[in-house]
């Protein structure tokens, strides 16, 4: 992939952006009148209701991998799963969930695949700041304007949340120390700490433990390139990905619990940093999975189709963490590569913006659940139609505020806090 500073020369991946109406700042034109010029004389996305593609190393990896919208797709009847299985753990079913998880009770594997995804998003969209090959070591500037677009995409919205969720706390109940609502806890979630070990509960918005773990990640994330970036071969990546999984699976025969998905402390931090490594090392392999060929009959569609029915199976009839983890991990690559018919049905518009919405009706919808329960406790969800109704005004009540929420917060105060911190804006690219 060329970086953002040619000139006036373009290498053949540009010359291929320009020929699908890809804009590239290298030409002083534009190849579809979509495109509008901005004050510094570069051809942009115009504005619109989602973040458009804003660099030239996204721009190319949207041509170079047709399939890389589908990791969105997938994000939002992923958080659909996880509300739901939130909402049996508020009516009290948490207990039976752990006694015979099945399907819902081991729903938390979703979340490795989002870190994964996390990870190959991360990797694909700064490939030239982290894994260029001219690319030695840290760059101060570099590593600041990293973490200013990771702050830009979930801060904003995990802030107003919580301190929604710390008024409501302080007209409900009084500060008292050492439980899941005390000025303690609130200082760390502040921090997007509390799930490094400082607090022994999950506290005030509990999904936001994850965001705590990806947060430790992004700022491990400069110096884990170092050594990703001198696997150049894909025999090397291959072997890496195949030593994190060995890790893994030692890991789960060693840890007391017998599990991977761990959710407080230094186990939910490395859990998300090999989770996270494995998703680097995809897209590091990614590359050169274009130039694979499959069996006669086989192709990428087919792949994902199988490694996500595989997972989901896996899920359901109890095979172990490493497998369910590794059923989500070639899913991921293989939806990357998709051209087919599962691009074609995942690639719908309302499924895309489903996918948009996802990360805002993961960190509202417990607050909403808080909010269900105390306000309308007449629903009486013990009986199967009252159970109903609950899960399903949770999750529209999830899904109208997420959709306002991504319109009216989460894209302003991100584009505020691109432009204002991030430095050069040509450098800007869309947060995953």
């Amino acid at each position: 992939m060329p970086s953002v500073s040619h000139g006036s020369r373009c290498c053949a991946p540009i010359r291929r952006c320009l020929s699908s109406n890809i804009p590239c700042r290298c030409w002083g034109r534009s190849g579809n009148s979509r495109f509008r010029r901005c004050r510094t004389g570069n051809w942009r996305w115009p504005a619109g209701p989602r973040f458009m593609p804003a660099t030239l190393d996204e721009r190319c990896a949207m041509i170079r991998f047709p399939g890389l919208s589908l990791l969105t797709s997938i994000r939002g009847p992923f958080a659909f799963i996880v509300v739901y299985r939130h909402c049996l753990e508020a009516l009290g079913y948490g207990a039976s969930l752990h006694e015979n998880p099945g399907f819902i009770g081991r729903g938390e594997f979703l979340l490795d695949c989002f870190f994964i995804l996390s990870g190959f998003l991360i990797a694909m969209l700064h490939r030239e700041e982290f894994f260029s090959a001219s690319h030695r070591g840290m760059d101060a500037r570099t590593v600041r304007h990293f973490l200013v677009l990771r702050i830009a995409r979930f801060y904003p919205l995990h802030l107003v949340t919580l301190l929604i969720l710390g008024a409501a706390v302080l007209l409900v109940r009084p500060n008292t120390p050492g439980t899941s609502f005390s000025g303690e806890a609130f200082f760390w979630n502040i921090l997007l700490m509390q799930a490094w070990g400082t607090v022994p509960t999950l506290s005030f918005n509990y999904p936001a433990w994850s965001i705590s773990t990806e947060w430790f990640t992004y700022l491990l994330f400069p110096l884990l390139a170092l050594p990703l970036n001198r696997l150049n071969s894909t025999r090397s990546q291959v072997a890496a990905i195949g030593a994190l999984f060995a890790f893994m699976a030692a890991f789960v025969v060693l840890h007391p619990g017998r599990t991977w998905a761990i959710q407080l402390g230094w186990g939910a931090l490395l859990r998300n940093t090999v989770d996270f490594a494995i998703g680097c090392l995809l897209a590091r392999l990614a590359p050169a999975a274009l130039h694979w060929r499959l069996p006669k009959g086989v192709s990428w569609d087919i792949i994902a189709a199988l490694a996500m029915t595989t997972a989901f199976l896996g899920v359901r009839f109890y095979l172990p963490d490493v497998g369910v983890v590794a059923a989500f991990t070639l899913m991921i690559f293989a939806l990357v590569l998709c051209r087919g018919w599962l691009k074609r049905f995942l690639g719908q518009k309302w499924i895309v913006y489903w996918g948009d919405l996802s990360f805002s009706i993961y960190l509202i919808h417990a607050l909403v659940i808080m909010a269900v329960n105390r306000l309308v406790p007449s629903l009486n969800p013990g009986t199967a139609d009252g159970f109903l109704v609950y899960t399903v005004i949770v999750l529209v009540v999830s899904t109208a505020l997420a959709a306002v929420s991504f319109q009216f917060l989460e894209q302003p105060s991100r584009r505020w806090i691109r432009n204002t911190f991030a430095g050069n804006p040509r450098l800007v690219a869309r947060a995953a």
